[in-house]
């Protein structure tokens, strides 16, 4: 997560007053967060608003929804959808007001690209006599150019990373595993890591030949199917 704050020069208002340590990321695919802290000398009764702004284009979009402290005062903001938002430079601004007090601006100015979390990519898998494949889709709108780290346990044995580049990966001859996955950018940390999924088959069930099955458990005494 990249995250600045910078205060105009020669600002009016009370040194401190700003909003501090502004954060800003997207994540699951759509939603823009930002929080701050209130300024450590700003008044009781300041309030915070968050704008969004195109740099090319001078756009500008007021927070849609805010979440606030014990005070009342504004400390996050939340974007819902910003699919329609290109990969560009954007600023992002918290301005303040006191009944009493001029308060100072902060802003953090950034492509949305590189304040994106990468969410993990949505996993399939298939399988024939003698292999299982595993494809996944990867979804953001801000990046491209993924790489994908595939984290492999078969059995009992210790998990290991397959670095693919493609969209899908031929295990073969697999016994019971576990897999999961998480996409890879330069220049961001990697994404998030798909919740683990287990194949094969518990003895002494046997899957018909041909087909794919997630692990079935063996029915517990009494119960019905």
């Amino acid at each position: 997560m990249f995250s600045t704050w910078i205060q105009y020069p020669e600002q009016e208002g009370e040194p401190g007053s700003a909003a501090q340590h502004l954060e800003c990321w997207v994540h699951d695919v759509h939603v823009l967060t930002c929080s701050w802290q209130v300024g450590r000398e700003a008044p009781r009764d300041v309030q915070y608003h968050l704008y969004l702004e195109n740099v090319n284009t001078e756009q500008r979009w007021q927070c849609p929804q805010y979440t606030a402290n014990d005070q009342g005062t504004h400390v996050q903001c939340r974007f819902g959808n910003i699919s329609g938002f290109a990969s560009t430079q954007y600023r992002l601004l918290v301005n303040g007001t006191s009944k009493d007090s001029r308060i100072r601006c902060s802003e953090l100015v950034t492509p949305l690209s590189y304040i994106e979390k990468l969410s993990a990519p949505n996993m399939t898998t298939s399988c024939n006599k003698s292999d299982s494949i595993m494809e996944w889709k990867m979804s953001s709108h801000l990046n491209t150019n993924f790489k994908y780290e595939l984290e492999i346990q078969k059995g009992t044995d210790a998990p290991y990373i397959q670095k693919v580049w493609k969209t899908s990966f031929v295990l073969s001859s697999p016994r019971v595993y576990t897999a999961r996955i998480r996409a890879v950018v330069s220049d961001l940390p990697p994404g998030q890591w798909s919740a683990p999924q287990r194949f094969g088959e518990w003895a002494p069930f046997r899957p018909p030949s041909g087909e794919c099955q997630g692990l079935r458990a063996p029915a517990r005494h009494g119960s019905t199917q």
